[in-house]
């Protein structure tokens, strides 16, 4: 197989050229305008012909840098030069303090304060402000709290020196560790900026300002009273304003009494000012309930008031006392109307049925024992008192049963229990506006612990509960048909389809507590119009025509009404309009009305009710009989 090598486009060229049939064809036009091109005469200039740049080395470009900074340094130098040194710097500014590192609480502090301008200008406007911690004075007298403080220098020129004293008391709890923010503001020329330099400076309180004594009992028993004394005693050379204490009781521990008496609650004192060495007394009594070796904590707290009065703003002294629990060697219980509680509300006039019970928990007899009674209050009726086998003292107001009383307290085995019973009444009788419509019962039982090789040992276990009596809280109502609130109007007896006016009246009285929440509230039937009339215009007496209900909000019925100042009264009008059926009738005005509130010293709901008022009208002695029924 034989291959031809194909023909070059010269070759191609040729043979068109000299063929012998003519010159070549034209070639076809086109619709288009041709493009002129125009091509080089010669081979172009190889010298004219770019080169591709080579990247500049890292070297180069730290030469630059540098040769940058030369020029600015030269023209920084030259400047100075001729111009002189006008940079200020803070770290040409010496801010130098010297004060003590550790204060007692309350002594007054003196800082040297010593500014030396070390730049080649002036400071202007130079002014030293100090930020004090909370607690801080600027003297004795203690009014207002220091928290800042400013000092105005004026102008620092070049290597001068200032120096200024800052003096302030500080207060504290004991190893508390105040700061204090020394602040040196300052302007240079032609700027308005304020630059500053701060420097903090750290003291130690070595000692409080006062101190809490607190005298508690390691242990007690359960339930049975003691006393807690503190003292708040001042150890500063300068009078310390507007100090509270405030001692936290553990759970189960029961505020009877404190003196003086507590500013808020049962365990907040306003100080108010305690002068240099003044001491500020206080005794508590009380009892706590726990389980046997529980352990109760009493934190006691005093610094200076929070707005409220009711915190600690500033801790000054902070003292925990712990008490342990311990299983008396007699166990008592005291159980009035069927309740064992700390506190047992009961109504005035009650008779009130008390039980006493006694255990030993010791492993030996007690002998001799006896069981003593004692009864506290002005809400006692003291000619109601049964002693069940026991003797009564009236004028000392105490229940006795000795050993051969057949309580079985000549002898009382370990693990045996006993039981004694008595009675009696509460009265308002003897309660005034000095007197707690309360009483007390002190249960006091006493023996001899027979301990073998040893002396006999006595005895002596005390529980107190108290009974306080709910506020005497009731009222009465009246229907009448001519008051003098409102005017009558209509038939009397009331006519079948015509409308008689009728007047309700409720009166409250209320002694000896303060009650609270009071509303006294009754519906009136679908035959009865609520006429919108209401006195005295005082009252706020508001009819609901849903259902029917009208209620009259007393709010706070202070005690004594209805007896050192007069029963609290509304009125309002109503309008009935009996129906045939209601012919011989005697048809109700108002439902059962009841009154109802919270005592503010028992802190009771009390309730009161009264039967419905009716057309038939006892209270009203403009009208005579016959008129209770309804006509036709």
């Amino acid at each position: 197989m034989t291959f031809t090598e194909p023909e070059s486009g010269v070759e191609q060229l040729k043979k068109k050229l000299y063929q012998r049939s003519g010159p070549p064809a034209a070639p076809a036009r086109s619709q288009l305008e041709p493009a002129l091109i125009v091509a080089d005469d010669g081979w172009p200039n190889t010298n004219k012909m770019s080169r591709p740049r080579k990247k500049r080395s890292f070297l180069f470009k730290i030469l630059l840098l540098a040769a940058t900074f030369f020029v600015i340094s030269l023209a920084l130098a030259m400047t100075t030069f001729f111009r002189g040194d006008q940079w200020v710097s803070a770290a040409n500014i010496d801010l130098k303090i010297e004060g003590p590192q550790a204060i007692s609480a309350g002594e007054e502090v003196d800082w040297a304060v010593s500014v030396t301008n070390r730049n080649q200008s002036p400071l202007t406007s130079v002014e030293l402000v100090v930020i004090f911690p909370p607690g801080t004075h600027a003297s004795a007298a203690g009014r207002p709290e220091l928290l800042r403080s400013s000092l105005k220098l004026g102008d620092l020129k070049p290597g001068e020196t200032l120096t200024r004293s800052v003096k302030a008391i500080i207060f504290g709890e004991q190893d508390a560790v105040r700061e204090v923010t020394f602040s040196l503001e300052y302007r240079i020329a032609g700027s308005g900026a304020i630059f500053d330099k701060r420097q903090i400076e750290s003291v130690k309180i070595g000692s409080a300002p006062v101190a809490i004594i607190v005298d508690l009992p390691s242990e007690e028993n359960s339930n049975r009273e003691f006393v807690i004394k503190a003292e708040v005693v001042s150890r500063a050379a300068a009078p310390i304003n507007d100090l509270v204490l405030i001692v936290d009781y553990p759970p189960g521990f029961v505020f009877r009494s404190a003196s003086p008496a507590p500013t808020i609650g049962d365990h907040v004192w306003r100080l108010g000012d305690l002068p240099a060495a003044g001491r500020f007394p206080l005794t508590v009594l009380g009892a706590v309930a726990g389980q046997d070796d529980e352990e109760k904590t009493f934190r006691f707290d005093v610094g200076s008031a929070a707005p409220t009065a009711r915190e600690v703003d500033i801790l000054y002294s902070s003292v925990l006392k712990t008490l342990a629990i311990r299983r008396p060697e007699v166990g008592l219980e005291l159980t009035i109307n069927g309740q064992t509680n700390e506190v047992v509300p009961l109504a005035g006039g009650e008779i009130v049925r008390t039980d006493v019970s006694w255990l030993n928990n010791l492993s030996e007899e007690i002998r001799d024992a006896s069981l003593e009674i004692v009864l506290r209050g002005a809400a006692l009726d003291r000619g109601s008192v049964s002693a069940g086998g026991g003797f009564y003292d009236s004028a000392a107001s105490t229940i006795t049963w000795r050993s051969r009383d057949g309580l079985g307290l000549e002898v009382v085995p370990p693990a045996v229990a006993g039981q004694a019973s008595f009675s009696f009444a509460t009265s308002f009788a003897r309660l005034n506006a000095n007197t707690s419509p309360e009483l007390e019962i002190e249960v006091i039982f006493r023996g001899r612990h027979i301990v073998a090789e040893r002396d006999d040992e006595p005895v002596e276990i005390h529980l107190s509960r108290r009974v306080r009596i709910n506020s005497f809280f009731q009222f009465s109502g009246k229907s009448l048909y001519q008051s003098s609130y409102f005017t009558a109007a209509g038939p009397l007896p009331p006519r079948v389809d015509q409308e008689t006016f009728y007047t309700i009246v409720w009166s409250v009285v209320n002694w000896p507590s303060e009650v609270g929440e009071a509303t006294l509230r009754a519906t009136l039937p679908p035959y009865v119009k609520w006429l919108d009339k209401v006195a005295p215009a005082g009252e706020t007496v508001t009819y609901d025509s849903t259902t029917g209900e009208v209620a009259w909000q007393l709010g706070v019925v202070p005690a004594g009404r209805g007896s050192s100042a007069p029963a609290r009264e509304a009125a309002f009008q109503v309008a009935m309009r009996p129906s045939a059926t209601q012919v011989g009738q005697t048809p109700a005005l108002v439902s059962t009305a009841t009154l109802s509130g919270r005592d503010s010293f028992t802190g009771e709901r009390l309730e009161h009710r009264r039967a419905q008022l009716t057309i038939e009208l006892p209270g009203d002695s403009s009208v005579s009989g016959g008129h209770e029924r309804v006509v036709p």
